[in-house]
């Protein structure tokens, strides 16, 4: 499969559908599927076939006639053996996408199975990395737990920021100010260890003299296992939408 101009039907009009439409639409011939249209699709038209509907609504279907398909999810709980078999392809490539890929920032994580052709994994490769850094993480296992650190991941650091934010206020600043104390300083603190090459441990040794402020905030963070808690408590509940 090249990169030519395919004919790609995008199941699903909510946010992830229309993002996947508005990078794939510069380079390949879209149509939209929803709820009125589906009974009607032509689905043996189409190369490629991306399932973007609530997972609920997947599994009240029972089949899908996509066996000459490429047939790419991005939902969560819905694994691999269960797209096959709904769907009736063996060529299924399962992603786990994260919000900033609204702003071509995303993380997808993704898996695919041995029916893949290499063609249509550099076809995935290419288009997908356009908005999102990919990293395969083999099977839906690996789906579970990138479910956990990066696609709930936005959810965990938006968490942090509103809870640093109103800490911020608690001494004195003004709303506006916190904000803007706390949003610049996650975001150039991510970019500063993106583009340093070193690791957030020798950040934090570097800014952390011995007796100062940082060490004093350091000590006053509580217990090394809070996040094993937070993404165990995640994963697991990952793992419970993929029965």
């Amino acid at each position: 499969m090249s990169n030519a101009s395919k004919r790609v039907a995008i199941v699903g009009s909510g946010t992830i559908g229309k993002i996947l439409e508005g990078f794939l639409q510069a380079d390949h011939q879209i149509t939209m599927v929803n709820r009125q249209t589906f009974s009607n699709t032509q689905w043996q038209d189409f190369a490629i076939v991306c399932l973007a509907i609530k997972p609920q609504d997947f599994k009240l279907l029972t089949t899908l006639p996509l066996d000459q398909a490429l047939v790419i999810s991005v939902m969560t709980g819905i694994t691999t053996t269960t797209l096959m078999q709904i769907t009736q392809s063996a060529k299924v490539i399962r992603t786990m996408p994260n919000t900033p890929i609204k702003i071509g920032l995303g993380m997808t994580a993704w898996c695919k199975t041995p029916a893949v052709t290499q063609a249509e994994t550099d076809w995935f490769q290419t288009v997908f990395s356009k908005v999102s850094t990919l990293l395969d993480v083999i099977d839906d296992d690996g789906i579970d737990k990138a479910t956990a650190i990066s696609a709930s991941g936005p959810g965990f650091i938006f968490a942090m920021i509103e809870q640093y934010s109103t800490a911020a206020q608690a001494l004195g600043l003004t709303k506006e100010q916190a904000e803007l104390l706390v949003i610049e300083t996650f975001f150039g603190a991510a970019t500063l260890l993106k583009q340093s090459g070193l690791s957030a441990a020798t950040l934090r040794e570097q800014v952390t003299s011995k007796g100062g402020t940082t060490a004093a905030g350091l000590a006053a963070m509580g217990s090394d296992n809070q996040w094993l808690e937070v993404l165990q408590a995640a994963y697991q509940r990952a793992q419970e939408l993929s029965q």
